[in-house]
């Protein structure tokens, strides 16, 4: 049984064997903490095409950064850790940054099948790919589990903005205000937030009501940008809304029938 929070379903799939978790995110940092949470003191080994090859002893950074590999094509590096006596990825866990670009190339492809195939093998390595995008090979769509970090809560949000307001020493904002900027950055990355808070700050030094509509309308430039929904702005309230269906004559009768029709309406 997987646990409740991302890091303990992340631990109990790796626990359990599954050789590929695909984590769909922007957050790379926060994603890569997560792994090194939940590691559960295994060594973490992580490649990006920047930096090379990273080895993080027990879940922690090390110094040490494999530099002899930092420009390396990622079609050499799995060749390497596929051959025996050049890095024992027995109990340790491989992280894959943006391996998504590579997919097109039928060798990488097959070398993380073979990965695949020691792990199913018994071989105990789990691998974690990071990617901002969903792409995945069809040889490999059988291996892959994909993972997506949670948005943050309502509190975790209210946090990040009075960790804001104390960073840049900025007034104390009054608890409503606080709640109603929380609720307006539901939804978004914590880099997001920050961007966001920084660009109301930039305004007048402060945080006010009245970044609510810059908040806002920056929101729905990020939904427009995502190309999946269209954010529209509307003035009507709930109460209005109520009035509004009790005033029309027979609406709410006619609503309650379809309810009721909707209920009873058989499976097919």
């Amino acid at each position: 049984m997987t646990g409740n929070t991302f890091e303990e379903k992340m631990s109990s799939y790796m626990d359990a064997g599954f050789p590929i978790l695909y984590i769909n995110t922007f957050e790379e940092t926060k994603a890569l903490k997560s792994i090194l949470n939940a590691a559960s003191g295994r060594d973490v080994l992580e490649w990006n095409y920047a930096d090379g090859l990273s080895l993080y002893k027990k879940g922690m950074a090390a110094e040490e950064n494999k530099g002899d590999l930092s420009r390396m094509p990622i079609i050499t590096v799995l060749e390497q850790l596929m051959t025996e006596g050049w890095y024992d990825l027995q109990g340790k866990i491989l992280i894959l940054r943006d391996i998504h670009y590579y997919f097109d190339q039928p060798e990488v492809t097959a070398l993380l099948k073979n990965l695949v195939i020691k792990i199913n093998n018994g071989m105990d390595t789990a691998i974690v790919l990071i990617a901002p995008v969903i792409k995945i090979p069809p040889e490999l769509e059988k291996f892959i589990t994909i993972l997506e970090i949670e948005y943050l809560g309502f509190a975790e949000i209210r946090q990040v903005i009075e960790n804001f307001i104390d960073a840049y020493e900025l007034p104390k904002v009054n608890g409503k205000l606080l709640d109603e900027l929380a609720m307006a950055f539901k939804g978004l990355t914590k880099f997001e937030i920050d961007n966001l808070l920084a660009l109301a700050y930039s305004n007048d030094g402060e945080l006010t009501r009245g970044d609510l509509k810059v908040i806002f309308e920056q929101k729905k430039q990020m939904i427009m940008k995502s190309g999946i929904l269209e954010m529209v702005t509307v003035t009507e309230t709930i109460e209005d809304i109520a009035v509004w269906i009790i005033s029309k004559p027979g609406l709410k009768e006619r609503l309650k029938l379809l309810k009721t029709s909707m209920l009873l309406k058989p499976l097919e």
